[in-house]
């Protein structure tokens, strides 16, 4: 089974004295911006797993509308360096959450959550599956069922506003079905 992983490398080698250091600076700087993203006060170690950027976080609900807390996920197995993973940051979030496609476990994606469930703030962690695509395919399978499912609500729609249409369904099509 692949595995990919998200870790910041510089974050996640830091040492004890070193991570203090880190948030010593931050503070004597004033960089609001990399003080660390946590719940909570006794949460004060910077996070090692990067934000989802908007594209990812609109790439992978598309591809993974599911979401189960990673205590309840039940739709397969998860590898052993997930675990690993889900291990390590179980402390440093809120709640730990896998995304994966409805009905089935094909490449579900392990995601972070600090704040409330609504929270834009999504730490991508770890992916897996039989065979993980790349970025690019990734890309185009998700646009390509976004632009399945609005086709299909259009012609549902079309064809739900041509039946209140004088002559009847299908009349805003000037005679074509969609």
């Amino acid at each position: 089974m692949a595995v990919e992983t998200y870790e910041l490398d510089e974050v996640q080698e830091e040492t004890v004295e070193e991570c203090a250091e880190a948030r010593a600076l931050i503070d004597e700087l004033g960089l609001d911006g990399q003080k660390p993203k946590t719940g909570a006060d006794s949460k004060k170690q910077r996070l090692p797993y990067r934000l989802m950027t908007p594209e990812e976080r609109a790439v992978f609900k598309t591809l993974c509308p599911a979401e189960a807390r990673l205590a309840d996920y039940d739709a397969g197995p998860i590898p052993l360096r997930v675990l690993q993973i889900a291990a390590h940051a179980k402390p440093l979030f809120d709640e730990l959450y896998v995304w994966h496609p409805v009905g089935h476990d094909k490449d579900p994606v392990l995601v972070g959550c600090n704040g409330p469930s609504y929270c834009n703030d999504r730490f991508i962690l770890a992916r897996w599956g039989g065979e993980l695509d790349e970025w690019p395919a990734l890309l185009k399978r998700a646009a390509r069922l976004h632009t399945e499912f609005w086709w299909a609500v259009t012609v549902r729609l079309i064809a739900t506003i041509g039946s209140f249409w004088p002559g009847g369904e299908g009349s805003l099509t000037n005679g074509r079905r969609c």
